[in-house]
């Protein structure tokens, strides 16, 4: 690991596994002048919530870890960054910050933020590359036909279009822009598994619903006093939005329950608790205070 990575190492949930994320960083990262740039967008990681739900998943399934698993881990998490890198530039998202520091293209310039996501997307396929032991044509269909132009990017391109959108919009947009790549950790860890199509579609199914609840309460931590953004869905829709998070955390928990996902389920448990208590940090707005009320009450489950 060299040593830009050993500074912003700093994932103790998965001491061990991510340290093959950083090695496989180091290793594979072309050296050249625009080095840089690719350690800027990726270090320091993220929650690297995708990587780790595949290998949470992994356990579950009573999969031991190899090489192959921590590559594909890899590429969860740099394809992850590119769509943040793109995510950030002027004509899509304009965000000057991410992660607490300048985003890439307010670092760098716009230019090398689209290149550098160009460069992070076809990184994560050397990555997948790298797998031996495992049917890569199968993680290969499911990364190309699931984050391409019929997924992901579908997704993103929906988002662009129209400020104002129906809840039915806003729930599709973010299936395809948010949960596609959620769904693709969980269909992942059970190809690797080698578990039957009822269970594979349970997977994806689990990936969509933690992925729409994760891109619902991120929405729900900008609705506050200080940041009335019209084109939050919270502003015509709360009541029903809320409804349908709590039918979503109903799913979550009978998936997990039904399939025995101990580890999955204590480390969504984990990142529930902290999304909790962020917002608990927060001046809320009604009735989004009497959701968190219920999202405590439900902690429980995901930590027991």
């Amino acid at each position: 690991m060299d040593n830009l990575a050993r500074v912003h190492y700093k994932t103790p949930m998965t001491a061990v596994s991510f340290e093959y994320f950083y090695q496989n960083l180091s290793h594979f990262l072309p050296k050249h002048r625009f080095t840089e740039t690719y350690q800027y967008a990726l270090y320091p990681s993220g929650k690297l919530f995708r990587p780790q739900l595949f290998l949470k998943l992994l356990n579950d399934f009573e999969i031991r870890h190899h090489s192959d698993h921590y590559f594909l881990a890899s590429a969860l998490e740099v394809h992850h960054t590119y769509t943040l890198l793109h995510d950030d530039l002027p004509c899509m998202d304009n965000d000057d910050y991410r992660r607490g520091k300048l985003s890439t293209h307010k670092k760098f310039g716009e230019w090398q933020a689209v290149l550098a996501g160009d460069g992070l997307l076809n990184f994560s396929y050397e990555l997948l590359s790298q797998m031996k032991a495992s049917p890569i044509h199968k993680y290969l269909r499911i990364f190309s036909r699931y984050l391409g132009p019929q997924g992901l990017i579908l997704g993103q391109a929906m988002d662009l279009g129209e400020k104002q959108k129906s809840v039915a919009e806003y729930l599709k947009l973010h299936e395809l822009k948010t949960a596609r790549l959620i769904q693709v950790s969980c269909l992942s860890a059970a190809v690797a598994g080698n578990l039957d199509f009822k269970k594979k579609w349970a997977m994806w199914s689990l990936g969509k619903d933690l992925g729409l609840l994760f891109q619902i309460l991120d929405d729900l931590s900008d609705f506050t006093d200080n940041t009335m953004d019209s084109a939050n869905i919270f502003m015509t829709s709360s009541n029903e939005i809320l409804d349908y998070s709590i039918n979503l955390l109903n799913q979550i928990e009978n998936c997990m329950s039904k399939y025995s996902l101990e580890e999955t389920k204590k480390y969504f448990g984990i990142y529930l608790s902290k999304t909790v208590n962020d917002l608990q940090s927060k001046k809320l707005i009604e009735p989004v205070t009497l959701f968190l009320d219920l999202l405590n009450q439900r902690l429980r489950f995901f930590q027991r």
